[in-house]
């Protein structure tokens, strides 16, 4: 796997990923979940709610995503549309949820998950399908 420069809004990180358009599909993910919960019932941290309400460290994406295997700034980077991006997560998340439904129900599980063990599931889950 390559590293990745990725900025977006007031987004900026490395990523190792497959391709440029794996890295960028996983900072669609990792600023959607601030805002979107995986499962729901699952009560959202008071910190982060506050947090969003105030606008702070917020991570906002712009209209496209940048991304670089050279540095923020370079010139052979490629944009790619946000909203395209965004759709193709969509899918991803739509698709990683039918799977889990296709899991054997908790109740017939010798171990039963925390609610942030499967969540870390589905991330690890999304990181596996973009990276």
């Amino acid at each position: 796997m390559a590293k990745y420069y990725v900025q977006s809004g007031n987004f900026k990180t490395t990523i190792s990923a497959g391709d440029a358009e794996k890295a960028a599909l996983w900072v669609i993910h990792r600023v959607m979940v601030q805002v979107l919960p995986f499962h729901s019932g699952e009560p959202v941290d008071e910190t982060v709610r506050l947090g969003l309400q105030q606008g702070e460290n917020l991570m906002v994406l712009g209209e496209s995503v940048w991304v670089s295997e050279v540095g923020f700034e370079s010139e052979d980077r490629v944009e790619l549309d946000t909203f395209e991006l965004q759709i193709h997560w969509h899918q991803l998340t739509v698709a990683l949820a039918r799977l889990e439904k296709m899991l054997p129900s908790e109740s017939s599980k010798k171990v039963n998950l925390s609610k942030s063990a499967q969540s870390n599931h589905i991330d690890e889950a999304l990181c596996e399908l973009v990276g």
